[in-house]
């Protein structure tokens, strides 16, 4: 459906805004939602540039802000999209909708439900590649963030992830790197709190000076790593 027509209402799908928690924008009902409709509000917002500026953009540094001080709650970030959904919802019908239709029957509470909760799934994804990363407070640079989705990522001091060579992995904290994430390509990074990083992929950990760096010195010997790792930070700990 073209961003110039309106999202049809379909019979029986909606329900009075009274019906909605104010304190809970993004807790609807159970009905199930409309996907066209979720679709369209769904890249409506991600393409607004005002929503991104007013409130996509900030509450995505809010949720960053939360995540590197160990307190994100996947579940809260999904009621706070829940309210950039109701706005995009209200924007979008303002500029395209039917006047005689109201912006909550275009959009259903389970609708906006479910494109608060693509929103929530879009940034978790981001940020576990570390698309956000530059959001995080300078207070926060160089210690690993633990992203609540991961599902092959290990505890910080903990055995090493999947796909990660164990005494690799033990060189590595014992000159103070942290784990941080798996990659979508699936590298393992691993951040120092001076700001140097390390990454891991089959076997071979690069280390870098500086995270930004694109390329590192590489060492498939576990030998040659820890020579590698006491020239630059000295004995393990």
């Amino acid at each position: 459906m073209s961003m110039n027509q309106p999202v049809p209402l379909r019979s029986g799908s909606a329900r009075s805004v009274s019906q909605l928690s104010s304190k809970n924008p993004a807790v609807f009902d159970a009905k199930p939602h409309d996907e066209h409709a979720a679709h369209e509000l769904h890249q409506y917002i991600h393409n607004d540039a005002d929503l991104h500026r007013q409130q996509h953009h900030p509450i995505i540094k809010n949720l960053m802000h939360k995540k590197a001080r160990g307190i994100y709650d996947s579940g809260k970030a999904h009621k706070l999209f829940g309210y950039l959904a109701d706005s995009g919802a209200q924007k979008y019908h303002k500029e395209h909708g039917a006047a005689h239709q109201p912006w909550h029957h275009a959009f259903t509470p389970s609708t906006r439900h479910e494109v608060a909760r693509r929103l929530r799934d879009d940034f978790e994804g981001e940020a576990k590649t570390g698309s956000y990363d530059h959001l995080v407070p300078k207070k926060y640079a160089g210690q690993a963030i633990k992203h609540s989705d991961e599902v092959t990522g290990a505890k910080f001091n903990d055995e090493p992830p999947k796909g990660v060579d164990a005494a690799h992995h033990s060189a590595l904290q014992s000159h103070g790197y942290k784990y941080s994430h798996e990659t979508k390509n699936h590298v393992h990074l691993y951040k120092h709190p001076s700001g140097r990083s390390a990454t891991h992929y089959v076997g071979t950990t690069q280390l870098y000076k500086h995270q930004e760096e694109g390329a590192g010195n590489s060492h498939a010997s576990i030998g040659t790593l820890k020579k590698a790792l006491s020239e630059v930070h000295g004995g393990g700990k």
